[in-house]
């Protein structure tokens, strides 16, 4: 009229049904089986829903454009505090603001509005990169080009005038 107890741990690879018996046998006394069932479920995986954003084209005095992106937990367990950062072209790109301020539910979603303003003309790399422990990581890429406005002014006899918004051109 002894018992026993031991533990069974269940640390499934993949997601999805898993089945298996637990065998407990003595001599004498036989032995018994039990089924044992469990459910792996998928991690939480961070997913920016859109892979990349062209801003195009901004004047460096103009107001800064803004793009929002949606940030996915793809997973059926949460994810960690979603973090957005920039990288690339300094100065150029901004986290305006986040709603990514908590854990992410499984299928859960929250927003990044990234700022463009570039300072100086020509082509501006960059990118939008969401982390989350545990979760991964996946980034987006950004892209824009900075202009600047330029009046030409010519006179009758061939001479001119040429302004502009940007300090050195003249």
């Amino acid at each position: 009229h002894e018992t026993c107890t031991f533990a069974v741990y269940f640390q499934p690879s993949v997601a999805g049904l898993a089945m298996t018996t637990v065998h407990a046998g003595a001599s004498p006394g036989g032995d018994v089986a039990r089924g044992l069932t469990g459910t792996g479920l998928q991690p939480g995986a961070i997913d920016i829903v859109e892979a990349s954003h062209d801003f195009v084209t901004l004047a460096v005095d103009a107001q800064p454009a803004t793009h929002t992106f949606t940030v996915k937990n793809t997973g059926q367990v949460p994810t960690g505090v979603p973090t957005p950062s920039i990288t690339g072209t300094q100065n150029t790109y901004s986290i305006a603001s986040t709603t990514c301020t908590a854990a992410l539910a499984p299928q859960g979603t929250c927003a990044v509005v990234v700022h463009f303003d570039p300072a100086t003309v020509g082509s501006k790399p960059g990118s939008l990169v969401v982390t989350a422990a545990p979760g991964g990581s996946d980034s987006a890429t950004l892209a824009g080009t900075g202009i600047a406005h330029v009046a030409v002014t010519i006179a009758g006899n061939g001479g001119g005038t040429v302004t502009s918004n940007i300090p050195g051109i003249s």
